[in-house]
C-alpha cells in the first residue's frame, strides 16, 4: 500500500511541476488529482462524522483523549478545495482572455 501511495504521490508531484511550467496536459492531470483528493478527503470526513466523531471535543462519543486522523483528513480537504478553487479561478481568467503575464 505504501508503494502504491508513493507512486501516486510521485505522479501528482510530477504533474504539479509540469503544471507550474504551463504544460496543458499536466495542468489537467494535476486538476484531476486535486479533485480526486478533495472528494476522497470529504468522504473520509463524512465517514468519521457518521461514526460519531465530534470535531469540537476531539474524540468519539464515550471516549477520552484527542483522536488526530479526522483533523488530518479535514486539513487535506481544506487544502484540496483551496487548490481546486485557485485552479478554477486561474482557468476562468485565462478563458476570459485575461491571461497571465509577467507584469501581473
Amino acid at each position: 500500500m505504501a508503494i502504491f501511495a508513493s507512486a501516486v504521490g510521485s505522479i501528482y508531484l510530477l504533474a504539479s511541476l509540469g503544471a507550474m511550467r504551463d504544460y496543458r496536459f499536466a495542468v489537467w492531470i494535476s486538476f484531476a488529482f486535486s479533485v480526486a483528493t478533495a472528494i476522497l478527503a470529504m468522504l473520509s470526513v463524512v465517514v468519521f462524522v457518521q461514526n460519531g466523531f465530534d470535531f469540537l471535543s476531539g474524540s468519539f462519543a464515550q471516549q477520552d483523549g484527542i483522536y488526530l486522523p479526522p483533523y488530518i483528513f479535514l486539513t487535506i480537504l481544506v487544502g484540496a478545495v483551496l487548490v481546486v478553487g485557485l485552479q478554477l479561478l486561474y482557468w476562468g481568467r485565462v478563458l476570459r482572455g485575461g491571461g497571465v503575464s509577467e507584469t501581473d
